[in-house]
């Protein structure tokens, strides 16, 4: 669809307005679903409002055909009976607008289905922007009214069992076709009811196509495939917007065929393309307050289904513990992401989090005990002139004095700006630890000397048992290893 189609929405007549609630009032009156359609809280326990449709109009709620084809001859017949005549033209746009209020989403529907549109902003019902091309625009989509709208809302979120009132004012969703969607009503929404859509695309950006967009060098892609297949604990970090989901989804693709993949989200926003991979997605309580399913919840849940690989969407609670814990505990190969605008600022929120949940663990533990569990930062940002670039990839090294230390292996180097405004620089290779090196020699894998060299100097060596728990006296040989986070928490006394 052309942008000027998408700002100006389905292009509609006076005509074609003057007749749209004549027949809908005349299709919904004939199935017998005025109630259902004016108020689905009402009915939150029925199925589906579009498989009501089908069911009375005599047909399989799964055939599309034969529901488009019953569908259209009844809105034939009202036009027949009261001798409307209409072009071919119109008749496809009325049927169209009626079959979108009946068995999709309304006017949403037309946005939706455009695949320039990238996210969809609805401020009121007669308000709704669009970001088109990576640009901002109005869009002449509009709704009738706040019910209207309200409609469409509880039309997304009932059939997920979720709903919004002035008691739930604010949910999470996801559309059929994946695209996520946060809604936001009075009270806290004070100027009306808000739709918030972030598309989902299914083909989702290959690594090929990041490296042509200049978001990094084919040598820093090598490197990170390298990682991947070596096991290391890769945290993904960078701003909103900055394309941390996209960057995770395509280190993904390094993983190896025949490993078992779970993936456990707050909401799911990750397009693994593995054959053997199961999605979690934490849940909200119900209407009563119950039934709730936290990140925390998950990740117990998902340890105990034998995963091969864990890849976990967003750090934003008190799971970042129980996320370094279940590393500690043997489960390597670990993805992550979080909010953060660089590799040291990532590790701060770590912090955070952390001590937000557990503030009695004192910092010098819990900084070595971060600095043991993550090997890798991946920092992805988007620049003041709109790219998404990744700008560092940074070693995490073993703590030593309380502070952490990092080793940059890659960065990027703005230089200036082209004609166009356009930020320019070029992507700098540093040097990897020979702790690096060697762990990626015992998986086989062995970088040319063009992606990234060896460091001369042999940096700090990982603490000892006796480094981290100076109260504890070392364990008899032979016996079960106890895992760091149990060895710092014994040693200061909150664990036996």
């Amino acid at each position: 669809m052309s942008e000027m189609k998408t700002t100006m929405g389905m292009g509609r007549t006076d005509r074609i307005d003057d007749l749209f609630r004549p027949m809908l009032d005349h299709l919904l009156t004939e199935l017998g679903l005025v109630d259902v359609y004016s108020d689905p809280l009402a009915h939150q326990g029925s199925r589906p409002f579009a498989e009501q449709v089908a069911q009375r109009m005599g047909v399989s709620p799964t055939d599309d055909r034969a529901v488009r084809q019953v569908f259209e001859s009844r809105c034939m017949a009202y036009l027949d009976r009261n001798a409307i005549e209409l072009t071919q033209e119109q008749r496809s746009q009325i049927f169209e607008r009626l079959r979108s209020e009946m068995f999709g989403f309304g006017p949403l529907d037309a946005l939706l289905n455009d695949a320039e549109v990238t996210e969809i902003m609805i401020n009121a019902p007669r308000q709704i922007f669009v970001v088109c091309k990576g640009r901002l625009v109005k869009s002449e989509v509009v709704f009738d009214d706040i019910d209207h709208l309200m409609r469409v809302i509880q039309r997304i979120l009932l059939p997920l069992g979720r709903r919004v009132d002035r008691r739930s004012p604010a949910a999470d969703a996801r559309l059929p076709d994946g695209s996520l969607v946060t809604v936001v009503v009075p009270p806290l929404a004070i100027n009306g009811p808000t739709i918030t859509i972030r598309k989902f695309h299914r083909m989702g950006l290959t690594m090929e196509d990041m490296i042509r967009f200049g978001t990094l060098t084919r040598e820093m892609a090598e490197f990170l495939s390298a990682c991947v297949r070596g096991r290391f604990n890769i945290l993904v970090a960078g701003g909103i917007n900055s394309g941390k989901t996209t960057l995770q989804n395509t280190l993904t693709r390094f993983i190896p065929d025949g490993e078992r993949i779970i993936t456990v989200e707050e909401v799911a926003q990750l397009q693994v393309h593995k054959e053997h991979l199961i999605s979690l997605e934490s849940q909200p309580p119900n209407s009563e307050g119950t039934g709730a399913t936290t990140m925390r919840d998950l990740l117990h849940t998902a340890v105990r289904m034998q995963p091969d690989r864990l890849v976990l969407g967003e750090f934003k609670g008190p799971e970042v513990l129980d996320a370094l814990q279940i590393i500690d505990q043997g489960h390597d190969g670990m993805m992550m992401m979080m909010v953060a605008d660089s590799p040291e600022n990532a590790l701060e929120r770590l912090e955070m989090l952390i001590k937000m949940n557990h503030p009695d663990l004192p910092v010098t533990y819990l900084r070595a005990f971060i600095g043991a569990t993550i090997n890798l930062i991946v920092q992805q940002n988007r620049l003041p002139d709109g790219s998404r670039r990744l700008v560092a990839i940074t070693e995490v090294l073993p703590v030593r004095g309380g502070d952490y230390k990092l080793q940059t292996l890659f960065s990027f180097l703005q230089t200036g700006l082209d004609e166009r405004g356009k930020i320019v620089g070029q992507m700098r290779s540093h040097s990897i630890s020979p702790s690096f090196a060697r762990r990626l020699a015992q998986a086989s894998i062995y970088l040319p000397p063009n992606i990234i060299k060896v460091a001369d100097a042999e940096p700090v060596s990982r603490p000892s048992t006796n480094d981290l728990n100076p109260v504890e006296p070392s364990h008899a040989t032979g016996t079960t290893a106890v895992p760091l986070f149990d060895r710092l928490m014994r040693s200061i006394g909150l664990r036996r």
